[in-house]
C-alpha cells in the first residue's frame, strides 16, 4: 500500500484490505467473463467448450473441433485482454470507493503530506494546466 499510497498509514491499508475482502463479489468477476465470452464466441462455440470441459474430467485431454481451435487461436489474445481489463475495472472501482469511505470515516489514517512533495505536486499541476491551456489555445 505504501508504494501506491504514500500518505496511507498501515491502519488505512489494513482497513482497506478488510473491506475489500468483505465486499468482493465473485459474481461481478463471473459477469465480466460471461460478457467477454459472449462477445467473442457464438452459443455453439461456448457449448462446445463446456462439453470439452466435461469430457476433460473423465480421460485424456479433449480436442476441440478444427473450427473452434482456429477461432480460439484468433480471438484468445483479445478475449484475455478484455477479461483482465474488465476484472481490473471491477476491482479498481470497488477499491476506489472503499478508499474514499475510509478517508471520510478515518482521516487520521492518512499521513500529513510532505511539504516538499506537496509543493512539487502543485508545481507539476500548474505546469500541466499551463500546457493544457496553451495546447487548447492552439486548437482555436
Amino acid at each position: 500500500m505504501d508504494a501506491k499510497c504514500p500518505r496511507c498509514s498501515s491502519k488505512f491499508g489494513d482497513e482497506w484490505e478488510k473491506r475489500m475482502l468483505e465486499r468482493l463479489n465473485v459474481n461481478d468477476f463471473l459477469a465480466v467473463y460471461a460478457g467477454v465470452y459472449e462477445k467473442y464466441l457464438t452459443d455453439a462455440e461456448i457449448t462446445e467448450l463446456i462439453s470439452l470441459q466435461k469430457t476433460n474430467k473423465n480421460g485424456p485431454p479433449p480436442t476441440p473441433s478444427p473450427a473452434l481451435k482456429q477461432k480460439l487461436e484468433s480471438v484468445m489474445p483479445s478475449l484475455i485482454g478484455d477479461a483482465m481489463g474488465g476484472c481490473a475495472a471491477v476491482g479498481a472501482k470497488l477499491g476506489g470507493q472503499i478508499g474514499q469511505e475510509i478517508e471520510r470515516e478515518h482521516p487520521e489514517y492518512l499521513k500529513a503530506p510532505d511539504k516538499d512533495t506537496d509543493k512539487d505536486e502543485k508545481d507539476s499541476s500548474r505546469r500541466l494546466l499551463k500546457n493544457h491551456c496553451l495546447s487548447t489555445r492552439e486548437l482555436w
